[in-house]
């Protein structure tokens, strides 16, 4: 670890491995609904999954105007981001509301920081 130093009250980082995301995936229990769950392992996103995310986000219309694909922004992401047991887009296509709705959950709104 490198040696940090103390500037106008700030800690100075020097350490690059500091600036990333965990290398670690966190595991997840999703409730399926009375007593059964399912589990999955998810990384969290990096700033360039999110970037690549939101560029798919965006289309354009026949009529040239910019319109919003939601589901293509989340099936991206939690393609990226679900690391076990590794989850086909067909396979996001076709969750449940109930599970999609709690794996929604997991992933960064696109206009949040």
């Amino acid at each position: 670890m490198a040696e940090e130093k103390v500037v106008n009250e700030k800690v100075l980082v020097t350490d690059v491995s500091e600036l990333k995301v965990p290398k670690e995936p966190k595991e997840v229990e999703i409730s399926l609904g009375g007593n059964k769950i399912f589990k999955i392992k998810i990384r969290e996103p990096t700033w360039l999954d999110k970037i690549q995310a939101w560029t798919e986000l965006l289309e354009m219309s026949e009529e040239g105007k910019p319109k919003m694909n939601f589901a293509l922004y989340y099936k991206r992401m939690l393609s990226a981001l679900i690391v076990e047991p590794k989850l086909t887009e067909k396979d996001i296509e076709e969750l449940s509301t109930t599970v999609g709705v709690e794996l929604q959950k997991l992933v960064p709104p696109p206009f949040e920081q």
